[in-house]
């Protein structure tokens, strides 16, 4: 009768384990925020044909082949992040890489669980690096790492420098880092690194 009872104990213990690891795997690659409508930032997406959208980030010196996922605003009014912590966020209210201005990207450092995200090792990137991503087309666009900046989370300059306006096809990418910060729920800084057409 004990033993009997130990066992379904046991499988009791074992469900509600599955369980809870299942809740929190979703939790921890799901966006902590949903996304949002937005009238005057859906004014500004355009219709770009499928060819033409991108569809893979590669950075070769840090081993990085990720697909594509487009982003939009987030309930904070931020940009959103990507839903899985292995795919590369674009923002795609703002312009496609390769465009005029600055294409905005961002990655996951980790899933929360330990598991590494597609830019864990980005703070390894250095000057001259080159990136590139690449359209359904199979057409590539090169770019040449030109800036690497540590902000605060809380910085508003950085902003300025990742959604200001420029002439030139630029691409920004944004990944967190430093100290966990649990009363926020976020990492104490971002990495930003700026990235120019080659």
């Amino acid at each position: 009768m004990k033993r009997r009872f130990s066992i379904i104990v046991g499988v009791v213990a074992t469900v509600l384990g599955a369980v809870a690891f299942v809740f929190l795997f979703n939790q921890a690659v799901s966006s902590p925020e949903s996304e949002i409508s937005v009238e005057t930032a859906s004014s500004t997406e355009r219709n770009i044909a499928p060819i033409h959208k991108p569809f893979r980030f590669v950075i070769d010196a840090l081993s990085i082949n990720a697909a594509i996922e487009e982003v939009g605003i987030a309930s904070s009014g931020n940009m959103a992040v990507p839903k899985s912590f292995t795919t590369v966020g674009w923002y795609k209210y703002g312009p496609k890489p390769g465009e005029p201005g600055v294409a905005v990207m961002a990655g996951h450092l980790d899933n929360a669980l330990g598991l590494p995200g597609v830019f864990k090792n980005l703070e390894m990137i250095h000057l001259g690096d080159e990136i590139y991503v690449e359209e359904k087309s199979g057409n590539r666009i090169y770019f040449k790492v030109s800036e690497i900046t540590t902000v605060d989370y809380t910085d508003k300059a950085a902003r300025e420098m990742v959604f200001g306006r420029v002439n030139k096809p630029r691409l920004a990418l944004i990944t967190c880092i430093g100290s966990w910060i649990q009363s926020q729920k976020t990492y104490s800084k971002r990495l930003v690194v700026m990235a120019d057409r080659i």
